[in-house]
């Protein structure tokens, strides 16, 4: 083939190559910064096709259920710039997250290209100390302590009101406040006791369980409790 033609060839074969439908994200990486554990956040990302063909988005998928995605527009034309809406929910979360919003397209470098994002989350309320444990005597008939207590502590910069504080078995006892306000920054003192009569043969587990009320969305937490007897101390 005469040389002419053969370049001919190439520079049509890579112009061919050129003419594709890129995706290109403004921000691939982005943080939200520390958020409550109720309510969702949102944010808005743009991204670009940035070849020379249309773009076609066929799906956005978040890595959990947590994140969703809504695009504003599926097709792009060449240099047209597009927006996705991301929504994480983190209730039901805590600490540390990092989650991956994954498109779907007609990118001839990649088919699925993602977004990543973080977040830390700072609960709205919880419970100091988490985990309260009795132990009985070796008489085996009294114990060590049988109340203790522990505090619901109010994060955020409103009031919450703490609906119910209970246990749904009888062997434990705890001291329901009934409806009342934490401020912001403050806490709210409950005492759990074993049943005068309870005597465990085997370590024994219960919840005290906490409803709460958080910006007008209602949220529940709880404090682990274990009963012992000498028998069973090293369960």
């Amino acid at each position: 083939m005469p040389t002419k033609l053969i370049i001919s060839a190439l520079a049509l074969f890579i112009g061919y190559m050129s003419a594709a439908q890129v995706i290109t994200f403004k921000e691939p990486e982005f943080d939200f910064g520390d958020i409550g554990n109720v309510h969702p956040v949102t944010r808005e990302v743009q991204f670009e096709n940035t070849g020379d063909k249309q773009l076609v988005i066929e799906n956005v998928k978040g890595s959990c259920g947590c994140t969703t995605g809504e695009l504003a527009k599926d097709v792009l034309e060449p240099g047209e710039v597009g927006s996705l809406t991301v929504s994480f929910n983190p209730e039901g979360r805590n600490g540390k997250q990092r989650k991956r919003v994954i498109f779907t397209s007609n990118d001839t470098e990649n088919e699925n290209k993602s977004i990543s994002f973080t977040a830390n989350i700072v609960p709205s309320w919880d419970t100091l100390p988490d985990r309260i444990e009795f132990t009985m005597n070796d008489d085996g008939a009294t114990y060590t302590k049988s109340s203790e207590v522990f505090h619901i502590r109010n994060h955020t910069d409103k009031p919450i009101t703490v609906d119910k504080v209970y246990c749904n078995g009888a062997k434990l006892q705890v001291t329901d406040p009934g409806v009342t306000e934490i401020g912001p920054g403050a806490s709210l003192e409950v005492t759990v006791s074993v049943a005068p009569d309870f005597i465990p043969e085997r370590t024994y587990f219960d919840m005290v369980r906490i409803s709460a009320t958080v910006d007008g969305k209602p949220t529940t937490g709880r404090v682990r409790v274990y009963v012992r007897n000498p028998a069973s101390i090293s369960e």
